[in-house]
Protein backbone atom coordinates (compact mmCIF):
# COMPACT_ATOMS: atom_id res chain seq x y z
CA UNK A 1 0.00 0.00 0.00
CA UNK A 2 1.15 3.56 -0.52
CA UNK A 3 2.58 5.44 2.43
CA UNK A 4 -0.22 7.18 4.28
CA UNK A 5 1.01 10.76 4.20
CA UNK A 6 -2.53 11.96 4.90
CA UNK A 7 -3.68 9.90 7.87
CA UNK A 8 -6.57 11.91 9.23
CA UNK A 9 -7.76 15.09 7.58
CA UNK A 10 -11.07 16.38 9.03
CA UNK A 11 -12.88 18.55 6.54
CA UNK A 12 -10.78 17.46 3.57
CA UNK A 13 -14.05 16.87 1.74
CA UNK A 14 -16.19 19.88 2.75
CA UNK A 15 -19.63 19.32 4.26
CA UNK A 16 -21.20 21.02 1.25
CA UNK A 17 -19.76 18.30 -1.01
CA UNK A 18 -20.87 15.50 1.34
CA UNK A 19 -24.44 16.75 1.71
CA UNK A 20 -25.79 15.46 -1.65
CA UNK A 21 -24.59 11.94 -0.76
CA UNK A 22 -25.97 12.24 2.77
CA UNK A 23 -29.35 13.32 1.41
CA UNK A 24 -29.57 10.11 -0.64
CA UNK A 25 -28.45 7.69 2.09
CA UNK A 26 -32.04 6.76 3.06
CA UNK A 27 -32.32 5.12 -0.37
CA UNK A 28 -29.58 2.71 0.69
CA UNK A 29 -29.83 2.40 4.46
CA UNK A 30 -32.25 2.84 7.37
CA UNK A 31 -31.82 5.97 9.44
CA UNK A 32 -30.48 5.41 12.96
CA UNK A 33 -34.00 6.01 14.28
CA UNK A 34 -35.60 3.63 11.79
CA UNK A 35 -33.10 0.93 12.64
CA UNK A 36 -33.32 1.17 16.42
CA UNK A 37 -37.08 1.59 16.76
CA UNK A 38 -37.71 -1.23 14.27
CA UNK A 39 -39.86 0.84 11.93
CA UNK A 40 -37.61 0.24 8.90
CA UNK A 41 -38.10 -3.25 7.50
CA UNK A 42 -34.58 -3.29 6.10
CA UNK A 43 -32.98 -3.41 9.55
CA UNK A 44 -32.66 -7.21 9.75
CA UNK A 45 -30.13 -7.24 6.93
CA UNK A 46 -27.61 -5.44 9.16
CA UNK A 47 -27.82 -7.92 12.04
CA UNK A 48 -26.51 -10.92 10.07
CA UNK A 49 -22.84 -10.06 10.60
CA UNK A 50 -20.47 -7.10 10.59
CA UNK A 51 -20.12 -7.13 6.79
CA UNK A 52 -23.85 -7.00 6.05
CA UNK A 53 -23.87 -3.21 5.72
CA UNK A 54 -21.51 -3.16 2.73
CA UNK A 55 -22.72 -2.13 -0.73
CA UNK A 56 -20.42 -2.20 -3.76
CA UNK A 57 -19.83 0.49 -6.35
CA UNK A 58 -21.73 1.69 -8.32
CA UNK A 59 -24.21 2.47 -5.57
CA UNK A 60 -27.95 2.95 -5.83
CA UNK A 61 -27.24 6.54 -4.84
CA UNK A 62 -25.91 8.53 -7.78
CA UNK A 63 -24.44 11.20 -5.49
CA UNK A 64 -22.59 8.64 -3.37
CA UNK A 65 -21.19 7.07 -6.53
CA UNK A 66 -20.01 10.48 -7.74
CA UNK A 67 -18.35 11.13 -4.40
CA UNK A 68 -16.15 8.06 -4.87
CA UNK A 69 -14.77 9.54 -8.11
CA UNK A 70 -14.88 13.22 -7.18
CA UNK A 71 -12.08 15.53 -8.29
CA UNK A 72 -11.02 16.05 -4.68
CA UNK A 73 -10.62 12.31 -4.03
CA UNK A 74 -8.90 11.73 -7.37
CA UNK A 75 -6.49 14.62 -6.81
CA UNK A 76 -5.47 13.17 -3.45
CA UNK A 77 -4.95 9.71 -4.94
CA UNK A 78 -2.84 11.17 -7.75
CA UNK A 79 -0.71 13.05 -5.23
CA UNK A 80 -0.13 10.06 -2.96
CA UNK A 81 0.52 7.63 -5.80
CA UNK A 82 2.48 10.19 -7.89
CA UNK A 83 0.61 8.93 -10.93
CA UNK A 84 -2.16 10.57 -12.92
CA UNK A 85 -3.47 7.44 -14.65
CA UNK A 86 -5.45 5.57 -12.00
CA UNK A 87 -7.85 2.66 -11.74
CA UNK A 88 -10.32 1.87 -8.99
CA UNK A 89 -9.98 -1.72 -7.82
CA UNK A 90 -12.94 -1.43 -5.45
CA UNK A 91 -15.23 1.08 -3.79
CA UNK A 92 -17.64 0.25 -0.99
CA UNK A 93 -20.21 2.03 1.14
CA UNK A 94 -20.52 0.62 4.65
CA UNK A 95 -23.26 1.44 7.15
CA UNK A 96 -22.90 0.33 10.78
CA UNK A 97 -25.40 0.50 13.63
CA UNK A 98 -24.81 0.28 17.35
CA UNK A 99 -25.69 -3.21 18.59
CA UNK A 100 -26.26 -4.68 15.12
CA UNK A 101 -22.99 -6.62 15.13
CA UNK A 102 -19.52 -6.65 16.64
CA UNK A 103 -17.52 -4.42 14.29
CA UNK A 104 -14.26 -4.58 16.20
CA UNK A 105 -11.33 -6.07 14.26
CA UNK A 106 -7.68 -6.76 15.04
CA UNK A 107 -5.21 -4.45 13.32
CA UNK A 108 -4.62 -5.85 9.85
CA UNK A 109 -3.49 -5.12 6.30
CA UNK A 110 -6.23 -4.96 3.67
CA UNK A 111 -4.50 -6.55 0.71
CA UNK A 112 -5.77 -10.14 0.67
CA UNK A 113 -9.26 -9.24 -0.51
CA UNK A 114 -9.02 -5.52 -1.34
CA UNK A 115 -6.20 -5.45 -3.88
CA UNK A 116 -5.08 -7.25 -7.01
CA UNK A 117 -1.42 -7.70 -6.06
CA UNK A 118 0.55 -8.17 -2.84
CA UNK A 119 2.27 -5.10 -1.32
CA UNK A 120 5.39 -4.05 -3.22
CA UNK A 121 7.90 -1.19 -3.11
CA UNK A 122 7.86 -0.92 -6.91
CA UNK A 123 6.03 2.36 -7.76
CA UNK A 124 4.23 0.61 -10.64
CA UNK A 125 2.30 -1.55 -8.20
CA UNK A 126 1.51 0.86 -5.39
CA UNK A 127 -2.06 0.91 -4.12
CA UNK A 128 -3.97 3.29 -1.92
CA UNK A 129 -6.96 2.78 0.36
CA UNK A 130 -8.99 5.75 1.59
CA UNK A 131 -11.88 6.12 4.00
CA UNK A 132 -14.34 8.97 3.41
CA UNK A 133 -16.64 9.50 6.38
CA UNK A 134 -19.95 11.19 5.61
CA UNK A 135 -20.29 12.55 9.16
CA UNK A 136 -17.88 13.15 12.03
CA UNK A 137 -16.56 10.00 13.70
CA UNK A 138 -15.27 10.82 17.20
CA UNK A 139 -12.91 8.57 19.10
CA UNK A 140 -15.69 6.92 21.08
CA UNK A 141 -17.23 5.58 17.85
CA UNK A 142 -14.05 3.69 17.00
CA UNK A 143 -12.56 5.16 13.82
CA UNK A 144 -9.82 3.07 12.14
CA UNK A 145 -6.34 3.13 13.68
CA UNK A 146 -3.11 3.04 11.72
CA UNK A 147 0.14 1.35 12.71
CA UNK A 148 3.33 2.96 11.42
CA UNK A 149 5.25 1.05 8.75
CA UNK A 150 8.30 1.38 11.01
CA UNK A 151 6.63 -1.34 13.09
CA UNK A 152 5.40 -3.51 10.22
CA UNK A 153 8.00 -3.39 7.42
CA UNK A 154 9.81 -6.52 8.60
CA UNK A 155 6.65 -8.56 9.08
CA UNK A 156 5.95 -11.33 6.53
CA UNK A 157 3.14 -10.89 4.00
CA UNK A 158 1.08 -13.50 5.85
CA UNK A 159 -0.61 -13.59 8.22
CA UNK A 160 -1.98 -10.16 7.42
CA UNK A 161 -3.18 -9.61 11.01
CA UNK A 162 -0.87 -7.58 13.22
CA UNK A 163 0.56 -9.87 15.96
CA UNK A 164 -1.74 -9.60 18.92
CA UNK A 165 1.04 -9.72 21.51
CA UNK A 166 2.51 -6.46 20.18
CA UNK A 167 -0.68 -4.75 19.09
CA UNK A 168 -2.22 -1.92 21.12
CA UNK A 169 -5.23 -2.92 23.27
CA UNK A 170 -8.30 -3.51 21.08
CA UNK A 171 -11.04 -0.90 21.00
CA UNK A 172 -14.40 -1.57 22.49
CA UNK A 173 -16.88 -2.60 19.83
CA UNK A 174 -18.90 0.33 18.60
CA UNK A 175 -20.91 1.66 15.72
CA UNK A 176 -19.92 4.10 13.05
CA UNK A 177 -21.87 6.14 10.54
CA UNK A 178 -21.80 5.36 6.85
CA UNK A 179 -18.43 5.53 5.19
CA UNK A 180 -17.09 5.10 1.68
CA UNK A 181 -13.95 3.03 1.22
CA UNK A 182 -12.03 3.45 -2.02
CA UNK A 183 -9.00 1.50 -3.28
CA UNK A 184 -7.06 2.91 -6.22
CA UNK A 185 -3.88 2.02 -8.12
CA UNK A 186 -1.86 3.21 -11.11
CA UNK A 187 -3.04 1.80 -14.44
CA UNK A 188 0.34 0.07 -14.85
CA UNK A 189 -0.55 -2.23 -11.93
CA UNK A 190 -3.29 -3.81 -14.06
CA UNK A 191 -2.98 -6.22 -17.00
CA UNK A 192 -2.89 -4.52 -20.41
CA UNK A 193 -6.21 -6.08 -21.42
CA UNK A 194 -8.03 -3.79 -19.02
CA UNK A 195 -9.67 -0.77 -20.63
CA UNK A 196 -7.81 2.51 -20.81
CA UNK A 197 -9.39 5.89 -20.11
CA UNK A 198 -10.26 8.10 -23.06
CA UNK A 199 -7.69 10.88 -23.68
CA UNK A 200 -8.33 13.91 -21.54
CA UNK A 201 -10.64 12.17 -19.05
CA UNK A 202 -9.72 12.55 -15.39
CA UNK A 203 -12.18 10.02 -13.98
CA UNK A 204 -10.61 6.63 -13.13
CA UNK A 205 -12.14 3.65 -14.87
CA UNK A 206 -13.49 0.69 -12.94
CA UNK A 207 -11.25 -2.35 -13.36
CA UNK A 208 -12.96 -4.96 -15.49
CA UNK A 209 -13.65 -8.30 -13.80
CA UNK A 210 -11.30 -11.21 -14.67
Amino acid sequence: MADARVRDSPGFVPATELKPALDELPALYPTAEGFHDGTDGRRDRFTVDEWAGIDNFPFRSTELSLLAVSDRVIDLAETLLTDGDLRISSAEAWAKYTGAADYDQPLHRDYLNHTLVVPADDPRFRQLEMFVYLVDVPEELGPPSMVSRTRTTELPAKPNWYPAKTAPPPREAGSRPAEARISTMPRSALPDRRARSSPGRREPSIAAPP
